[in-house]
């Protein structure tokens, strides 16, 4: 049984079944590729179009504190769109955004927004309003962490909570402000369909933040050509480098890791999950 939320890992996985071994926690470690997930901001909207704003924008979540807090420190903090690019021999050189009120501060006034008599962010007499579309209320605890934090720079958030469907149709059509997205992992990486310029403006498209950079173009452009995997990578931990400096995602968190309980009854298999498995019925289908 695969186990997601992390409040039912550490909350409801004691007491007698477990302390006698007649269910077992594993962590299961593979080769899966990381998948990301982070807060989509919506280019197309012209107060994400400053580069310091999605700046100032990352440094306003605690993401510390919500690991701590609500998530039982389960996660690490992404630093990157392609965690399993990084090893030893690759480290990561990306810079992890720290929770940092004064930097946001420093960098909205650098991009030139100021605050008004009543106390709010504004530019050219226009208010920094936020609009964050969500379809479940599982995410409310985390915005109103945010919304904290964004209330002390001046910026307003306000939740649109819709239902699937809606949500959807939004989405389709690019009809929002800030959005949680989730992406899955792949083993080949195929970065054209979310970060191209080309695909920003297809409806129903995976570039849902409209992020376009000529340089991330041509960048994409040659992977066509090259059919060496590790070639592949370096252009890839190029396009990661120059994402993540760019923030078209607030980066969030994830595990690099299953986790796992079972019936201690008939013995285990040599393995649990096979290289790339998700869950054991997806290592069936996938090895």
């Amino acid at each position: 049984f695969a186990v997601h939320a992390s409040h039912r890992w550490v909350a409801q996985t004691s007491g007698e079944k477990f302390d006698k071994n007649w269910i077992v926690k594993q962590t299961v470690h593979n080769y899966d590729p990381v998948s990301f997930q982070g807060f989509a901001m919506n280019l197309r909207r012209e107060q994400f179009q400053d580069r310091r704003v999605r700046q100032a924008l990352a440094h306003l979540l605690d993401r510390e504190r919500l690991n701590a807090t609500i998530m039982h420190n389960q996660y690490f903090l992404h630093r990157s769109f392609w965690e399993d690019l990084y090893d030893k021999a690759h480290p990561c050189p990306n810079q992890q955004i720290v929770f940092d009120v004064s930097k946001a501060r420093a960098l909205l006034k650098e991009a030139g927004w100021v605050i008004n008599r009543e106390g709010k962010l504004e530019k050219n007499g226009i208010p920094f309003l936020i609009t964050f579309l969500t379809r479940s209320a599982d995410s409310d605890k985390f915005l109103i962490i945010y919304r904290e934090a964004l209330e002390q720079v001046g910026i307003e958030l306000s939740i649109d909570r819709k239902d699937w469907s809606a949500w959807s149709k939004d989405m389709d059509d690019y009809n929002f402000d800030m959005t949680w997205a989730a992406w899955s992992g792949s083993v080949f990486k195929d970065p054209e369909s979310m970060w191209h310029s080309k695909q920003k403006d297809i409806p129903s498209g995976f570039n849902i933040t409209g992020y376009a950079n000529p340089e991330i173009d041509a960048q994409i452009d040659a992977m066509r050509e090259e059919f060496d995997i590790q070639k592949r990578n370096d252009i890839l931990r190029k396009i990661d480098k120059q994402l993540t400096d760019d923030v078209p995602y607030v980066l969030l968190w994830n595990l690099d890791y299953k986790r796992m309980l079972y019936w201690n009854r008939f013995g285990m298999p040599d393995h649990v999950l096979g290289k790339f498995g998700i869950t054991p019925e997806a290592s069936k289908n996938r090895v």
